[in-house]
C-alpha cells in the first residue's frame, strides 16, 4: 500500500456541492382532512436533486419520528399532517426545518455517514 491509501477505500477526493435547500413557509398549503385533522403542503427551495432525496430517505430511516414528513419525489414538496392550530404547525414545520438542515450537511458531505462494520 502506498503512503496516503486507505485499506478497503473507495471513491475519489474532490470538491462535494454544497445544498442550501430550505422551506417556503410562506406558501404553506393547507388541507383540513377533519375536525382535528389537518394536511400541510411546504414547497422545497433550492438544488433537491436525486443525492439529496436520496439522503433524505437515509435520514428519515435514521430517526423513525420523521417518517411524518413524506416527500414528494417529483414536486420537491413536503407533506405531513398535524392538529391544524397555529402552535402545532409552528413546531412540525421547525421539526421538518431541522430535518431538512440534516439532509443538506450530509447531502454536502459534512456529516459522517454511518457505514456497516
Amino acid at each position: 500500500m502506498k503512503v496516503g491509501e486507505r485499506s478497503g477505500w473507495r471513491g475519489s477526493v474532490g470538491p462535494s456541492k454544497a445544498y442550501d435547500v430550505d422551506l417556503d413557509r410562506e406558501g404553506i398549503q393547507r388541507r383540513v382532512l377533519g375536525p382535528d385533522r389537518t394536511r400541510f403542503i411546504v414547497a422545497l427551495r433550492g438544488g433537491v436533486d436525486d443525492r439529496w432525496r436520496r439522503e433524505y430517505r437515509a435520514v428519515q430511516l435514521d430517526s423513525t419520528d420523521l417518517f411524518r414528513y413524506r416527500l414528494d419525489m417529483e414536486a420537491d414538496m413536503v407533506c405531513f399532517e398535524g392538529r391544524g392550530g397555529e402552535g402545532d404547525l409552528i413546531f412540525l414545520l421547525d421539526r421538518l426545518a431541522d430535518l431538512v438542515a440534516q439532509v443538506n450537511r450530509r447531502a454536502s458531505g459534512r456529516a459522517p455517514v454511518r457505514r456497516p462494520a
